[in-house]
């Protein structure tokens, strides 16, 4: 099995050897700057156990993962994100810019620090495969997304940019909080799927929907 090094690159505690200088540890390096809390929000005790080996051990090496398994290490997304003002100011600060982690997650639209829409670049999925994708002006697409969004709907999109941020920072108690509840929020979601017409009281998906 092979995955989306952007979405869960291996090799971190050879990583987290590497900067031991700056005290970053291999749990830091998962959990705080990858995009392994997205995708094990709602992964069993057991598949976080098998990403986290996914994860520290070395690419050509360690067991070989079940196709069962892949869910726990991978996921979709599209062409990177960045926020153009975010660009400009880590280039004026820096001199160079990097991807924010939470400008990649799906429904993530816009930044909360400068409430704009992100844009996206030129590294499309398939070029994940080809080696390190840095933030550059050469990764910036001539052509930038032009949609706008109302004050209500921003307001709406940073709010859910929001939420998402807090749930990745705090991966650790949002995720007892699903396996401890995980009939509950079944039956809100389900609640919220009738209310909104897409499924009847009697459990019936409305494909018409």
């Amino acid at each position: 099995i092979s995955c989306n090094p952007i979405v869960l690159p291996r090799n971190l505690e050879y990583l987290s050897m590497q900067v031991r200088e700056f005290d970053i540890s291999c749990n830091e390096l998962l959990y705080k700057r990858t995009l392994f809390p997205y995708i094990n929000l709602f992964s069993s005790d057991s598949q976080l156990n098998v990403a986290e080996e996914w994860a520290f051990s070395f690419s050509h090496g360690g067991r070989r993962l079940r196709e069962t398994e892949r869910d726990c290490i991978d996921t979709e997304i599209g062409p990177l994100k960045y926020c153009p003002k975010c660009f400009e100011e880590e280039y004026k600060t820096y001199s160079e810019a990097y991807w924010h982690r939470h400008h990649q997650i799906p429904g993530v639209l816009a930044c909360t620090k400068h409430r704009i829409i992100l844009q996206c670049g030129q590294n499309t999925p398939l070029r994940y495969l080809e080696g390190f994708c840095s933030l550059d002006k050469s990764s910036i697409s001539s052509i930038q997304n032009s949609n706008t969004l109302n004050t209500d709907d921003m307001e709406v999109a940073i709010q859910l940019a929001n939420g998402i941020q807090w749930i990745t920072d705090n991966f650790e108690s949002a995720h007892k909080l699903w396996l401890q509840y995980t009939s509950c929020f079944r039956e809100v979601y389900f609640h919220l799927l009738v209310k909104k017409g897409f499924v009847t009281k009697h459990r019936v998906i409305l494909f018409a929907q």
